[in-house]
């Protein structure tokens, strides 16, 4: 059975500077900065047992959870830092075979989707205990799930890379409702990574047909073929990302490189290859096979609301003096003063790349009083 890795990118937390990539190929995490082009490793191979990452997905705890393929397990790593944390779902937990992607559910419980399998599987989002399948099977057509999205019509859509297709279930009860986009639709070949796009449309990566496609993201209808690969079949793209800078990034695991597309309302454009093959730290490497594409968080945004403001404050002084990262704004293991600092410098950063105004000096030397107040008030609580 073959193996990919996917892309995904949140729609909530849209204003970064950051991309991080999933390297199955070469067992590592690499981050990749949008504005400077800098490319840095970020988790590297073996960290926790790590050797074919594949989903990654920041957790309301600030921590980055990653499927682990090999292993079948979900591994947990320090989301400012990298740094591993621990095995938050133990190896094949719940019949869980070549975990691909994963995801958060809007009750907070973790749903991993099992590509060696037929079903998505459900753990807990605290303890990473399982809870079972959550699409049932009989009946279900779906036949190597790979990648996740929970869409605010409340429904699952899970693309089906065993039967060319994109399931829909209920987001609460996980019955299967119809194929969204269902087999060979417009020539759907490999259904791997899929994205809502800006315009509201449907997008999916076609791993074996070599080209991004669009449908309509009410109907499921084919519209047309909205980036076609250029080298043809041989692309494999695995990964996609509308990014806040306006382009539309692909990983390719044809070429080992990650491409990048002007786009429009009708079609996309082939702007160059972003990474090129062999970009060190081997990201892209000869025998590489990067996927998944994830946006970091942005700087100063503790609970990840998209963003910076009073709540990030507040997240920090019910923290303080923790180890994190809940709270840990800079990323240096404590929860102290330099968060607050660390915050107030990020204050105009918020998602969609829009702004609020930075608060005048005396506004956060008020807020800091308060949370000194909070600190000093719980700290007499725990000596009573």
């Amino acid at each position: 059975m073959a193996s990919f890795a996917f892309c995904l990118g949140p729609a909530a937390l849209s204003a970064r500077a950051d991309m991080l990539i999933s390297n199955l190929g070469d067992g590592n995490i690499v981050r990749y900065n949008l504005t400077t082009g800098t490319l840095t490793t970020f988790i590297p191979k073996f960290s926790g047992g790590l050797d074919s990452p594949v989903g990654m997905r920041y957790g309301a705890d600030g921590y980055l959870y990653v499927t682990n393929q090999n292993t079948s397990e979900v591994l947990r790593y320090n989301g400012n830092t990298g740094a591993f944390k621990d095995v938050f779902v133990a190896a094949s937990s719940g019949g869980l075979a070549a975990p691909a992607d994963l995801r958060f559910g809007p009750g907070g419980d973790l749903f991993v989707s099992s590509l060696g399998g037929t079903q998505v599987l459900r753990f807990d989002g605290t303890t990473g205990a399982s809870e079972g399948a959550f699409t049932h099977g009989a009946g279900d057509p779906l036949s190597q799930p790979n990648v996740l999205r929970f869409h605010s019509d409340g429904k699952l859509y899970v693309s089906s890379l065993g039967t060319a297709s994109v399931e829909r279930y209920d987001g609460t009860t996980g019955a299967h409702l119809d194929s969204f986009i269902s087999p060979g639709s417009g020539g759907l070949v490999g259904a791997t990574a899929h994205a809502f796009g800006p315009d509201g449309n449907f997008y999916i990566a076609d791993v074996l047909g070599g080209n991004v496609l669009r449908y309509n993201g009410a109907s499921g209808a084919f519209i047309n073929t909205f980036a076609a690969g250029p080298l043809g079949g041989n692309t494999f793209p695995t990964g996609l990302l509308f990014a806040p800078d306006g382009f539309l990034y692909v990983t390719s695991q044809g070429s080992a490189s990650l491409l990048k597309y002007s786009y429009d309302a009708t079609l996309a454009t082939f702007s160059g290859t972003f990474i090129p093959t062999g970009t060190p730290p081997s990201a892209t490497s000869a025998g590489s096979q990067p996927g998944l594409l994830l946006l970091t968080p942005i700087p100063g945004d503790v609970n990840a609301d998209g963003i910076v403001d009073i709540f990030d404050i507040n997240a920090v002084s019910s923290n303080w003096s923790g180890s994190g990262p809940t709270g840990d704004a800079n990323g240096d293991g404590v929860v102290d003063i330099f968060d607050i600092n660390w915050i107030s410098s990020h204050w105009s950063q918020v998602g969609g790349g829009s702004a609020v105004p930075v608060p005048e000096p005396s506004t956060l030397a008020l807020t800091l009083i308060g949370v000194i107040g909070i600190v000093a008030g719980a700290r007499r609580r725990r000596t009573v």
